[in-house]
């Protein structure tokens, strides 16, 4: 049976999919690199523009020329090369300023560099014999690496959660304003709703690598898959993430679908004869094993890291072997564990910081005055200020040095780096849910705004008087 579907897996198939794939995966990679540039002095500099040793725009403004060569199919393979060494360089080099995405970024930057992405919808196909052929084994790969596992492995978190077993693993991230971009209470206020979409999640994920490959299941699975990552999309600060997933579920559209486009693509654009690449089964099984061993290995590895951390299985040979392995599976090939979301992060998490204008009594674009993320809290830089200046347990010297980066950035950003600023730093003090309630996010979002500190600044003199924000 094993043979059937390794035969299965190497027939020849269009790679019109893949060309899609293509395209707007790195679309979406390169929103992330235009949000590094944007943010680069807040990312990478100790105090932004005061203190800071290598100015990466000219290293960001050529990554962001590679990735529009990659994402229209141009000079593919350096590109696809150049890629994957920036995505070394700048993702996995990140600490405090890391999440969740950068790691599918690394990982689909290695794949790209291997596979025959460029074969369809590029230029390189225009400018040569068309060779719009691929193998059913590259959507599989793509898909069981770019979704499948991320679902097991968050699974393996999320039947161990006290807060997803009883199906409010989506009600309460989106019930608390410092984790919702969007106001979702008429979905929310609906109980038995709310938890079935938790629980629903739950399921999908497990699912999920069971019937995304069989064909009478993928349109299916492809409607549920994008209507959940859309709703990520709307309801959390977390844009890439969810973007980049609806990515990958075209590569379950038809491809009957994508061929009648790319017939359109030939006939408007060439004169289009046909010359399909050839692929050597034996060929492509001999150097994709070894790799996709090391690939399936490691996340296996890693996985059992996750059983580890959720209490699952105790032993500290395998505990430190599963971590020596993250540690070279996470930076070069993008395969972590995948434990977002969880309890961990939002019990006892019950102050939320903010940064005010005492002159117009206008809240800096990091925390609104609801208490929702601002215009800065987007992606990674939402992760750094909720969960590590922040979090569950502020600790004060991290939270102060965060002020004033986060401070010193919006006023050099502004261009009042001259000026003399008085801002308040204010708490929000919210409730830890023990249970699904009714209106639970407004109440949060009306609650007061208590004076916790000040900052004062003075012609690029910086100081900060903070409380003790726990005692609050």
């Amino acid at each position: 049976m094993m043979k059937k579907i390794i035969e299965d897996l190497l027939k020849p198939v269009s790679g019109d999919g893949l060309g899609v794939f293509r395209f707007f995966f790195n679309m979406v990679l390169l929103f992330e690199v235009i949000h590094l540039l944007r943010f680069r002095h807040l990312i990478f500099d100790e105090i932004p523009y005061m203190s800071f040793g290598v100015d990466f725009l000219p290293a960001l403004l050529v990554w962001i020329v590679v990735v529009v060569c990659l994402m229209v199919g141009f000079q593919s393979k350096l590109s696809s090369l150049l890629n994957y060494v920036f995505a070394l360089v700048f993702f996995s080099s990140l600490k405090d300023f890391e999440y969740h995405m950068h790691y599918a970024f690394v990982g689909m930057s290695f794949l790209q560099v291997l596979f025959p992405m460029s074969n369809s919808f590029s230029i390189d196909s225009l400018m040569s014999l068309p060779r719009n052929r691929a193998l059913k084994w590259h959507y599989f790969v793509l898909i069981f690496f770019g979704l499948g596992v991320v679902y097991i492995d968050s699974v393996v978190y999320k039947l161990t959660s006290p807060m997803w077993l009883s199906g409010l693993g989506v009600w309460l991230p989106s019930s608390l304003p410092f984790v919702a971009s969007t106001d979702f209470s008429g979905l929310l206020d609906h109980e038995l709703l709310v938890k079935f979409l938790g629980w629903f999640t739950i399921f999908f994920e497990f699912v999920f690598c069971f019937i995304f490959w069989r064909k009478k299941l993928r349109l299916i699975t492809l409607i549920f898959g994008v209507v959940l990552h859309l709703g990520i999309l709307f309801a959390f600060p977390i844009p890439y993430f969810a973007m980049g997933a609806v990515a990958f579920y075209l590569l379950l559209v038809p491809l009957s679908f994508w061929s009648n486009l790319s017939k359109l693509w030939n006939s408007s654009v060439r004169v289009s004869f046909i010359k399909y690449e050839v692929f050597d089964p034996k060929m492509i099984s001999i150097i994709w094993k070894p790799i996709v061993s090391v690939l399936l290995v490691s996340q296996l590895v890693v996985t059992i890291n996750s059983f580890i951390q959720r209490g699952l299985v105790k032993s500290d040979v395998l505990k430190w072997g599963t971590s020596l392995v993250e540690g070279y599976s996470r930076p070069f090939f993008g395969i972590t564990n995948h434990g977002v979301f969880m309890d961990s992060h939002f019990n006892q998490y019950q102050h939320v910081v903010a940064i005010r204008d005492t002159e117009s009594n206008t809240f800096l674009p990091i925390i609104t005055e609801a208490g929702m993320p601002g215009d800065y809290l987007n992606g990674n830089i939402w992760v750094n200020w909720t969960f590590r200046a922040c979090g569950a347990q502020v600790k004060d010297y991290k939270l102060k040095s965060s002020i004033v980066r986060y401070v010193m950035f919006w006023i050099h950003s502004e261009g009042m780096s001259k000026l003399t600023l008085n801002l308040d730093i204010v708490v929000k003090k919210i409730d830890a849910p023990k249970g699904w309630e009714k209106g639970f996010l407004h109440k949060q979002m009306n609650s007061p705004w208590i004076k916790a500190g000040e900052v004062f600044y003075d012609n690029g003199a910086m100081t900060v008087e903070l409380d003790d924000i726990e005692s609050i």
